[in-house]
């Protein structure tokens, strides 16, 4: 039986169209070329997709997605083309497969221009190159929200949580997102704790201000998490303590009011006068208006009380009219005088209404 011949070895392809991708059949741990059977070319790493002005989350979205598939070695030059043959089909593929996830995570008009570099590395540059230059503005903006970000109205750990996202979002955008490996690495990540702890203690109010003097005197300077912990915990005291006064002070407001209320009884209140006249509580007899008279801008309230007021005026000013009594003696001395008026030829009619008016000024006794 004839063997067929084998089939000539392929010189490797550098274009994209390397689907489908066959899994490794036996992947290796920390193996950077494995393949898992679920990665494909039509993966979307991150959405929203990247669109020129949301770079810095975009990047931060993407970093983290191949760190979790174990390929940021492709992007961040850890991996660069091997120049041993046997590694370099392997490497081609792991890099298109790359490059393939990120372009499908970019919108279509801006993805066309970075569709023929060669490498996840060279596109990741790029990328970088192109978008991360044109962020200026947006960094000042972060670092003025930052600097002017205030507790005001807000608990610690909703306040320290916003701070914390204003953060992220500059250090995706300003510091880049490949992990510094270099010696510098600590150092530079010890500043930025330093810096995140003076911005996040500039931004409480003065009821901290013991915690933010005890935080600045610690040397060295604690983490970022350390410090909310310490502010957190002088904030639960605080709430205790107002607590407290709260309650103290509406306990003692509380006796106060009911001492008051108990210490007036009816032998501290002043009698009330009562006039003897009217039977009536609120004033004296002798400054009864029933019996001494209305003033004379007195307005009644109602016409049966004018009504009464006027027949008790009405009474109280006849009974004031010294009355004379006509007796039957008199009577008949005014009968005489008017005979004898009759027979002088006077007129009677002037001498009756003369005599029923009563005395005049010359006979003041005339009555006896």
């Amino acid at each position: 039986m004839v063997t067929p011949p084998s089939s000539p070895t392929k010189k490797p392809d550098d274009s994209l169209s390397e689907t489908p991708i066959e899994p490794t059949p036996k992947v290796a741990i920390n193996d950077p070329y494995a393949i898992h059977h679920s990665d494909n070319t039509s993966l979307v790493l991150f959405t929203p997709l990247l669109n020129g002005e949301n770079y810095g989350i975009w990047a931060r979205g993407i970093t983290m997605a191949l760190s979790a598939k174990d390929k940021m070695n492709f992007i961040n030059g850890s991996i660069l083309e091997p120049e041993d043959s046997n590694l370099y089909a392997r490497w081609k593929r792991s890099t298109n497969l790359v490059k393939m996830w990120i372009t499908n995570s970019i919108e279509p008009d801006i993805k066309s221009s970075f569709m023929y570099v060669d490498s996840a590395y060279q596109l990741w540059n790029e990328l970088h190159d192109h978008f991360y230059q044109s962020n200026a503005p947006k960094i000042f903006k972060l670092k003025h929200a930052i600097s002017t970000l205030k507790i005001e109205g807000m608990s610690v750990s909703m306040f320290f949580t916003k701070m914390k996202a204003l953060w992220e979002e500059l250090d995706a955008t300003s510091m880049g997102t490949t992990p510094c490996i270099c010696a510098a690495g600590k150092e530079i990540a010890e500043h930025r704790n330093r810096d995140k702890v003076m911005e996040f203690l500039q931004g409480l109010d003065d009821r901290f201000a013991n915690v933010k003097s005890s935080a600045l005197l610690m040397d060295p300077i604690p983490s970022i998490n350390k410090v909310y912990n310490l502010v957190r915990q002088e904030e639960k005291q605080l709430h205790i303590s107002t607590s407290s006064n709260v309650q103290v002070e509406s306990a003692t407001l509380f006796n106060q009011r009911s001492e008051s209320k108990y210490s007036k009884g009816p032998e501290n209140k002043k009698p009330r006068p009562f006039c003897y006249h009217c039977n009536m509580i609120g004033h004296s007899r002798e400054k009864c208006w029933k019996l001494n008279g209305y003033p004379p801008n007195y307005v009644p309230k109602s016409k049966e009380r004018q009504g009464t007021m006027l027949a008790t005026s009405r009474n109280e000013k006849e009974s004031s009219t010294p009355k004379e009594s006509f007796t039957a003696d008199d009577y008949q001395e005014y009968m005489k005088f008017k005979s004898f008026m009759a027979s002088k030829g006077g007129d009677s009619s002037v001498v009756s209404s003369a005599n029923l008016a009563g005395p005049y000024k010359e006979d003041a006794d005339w009555s006896g």
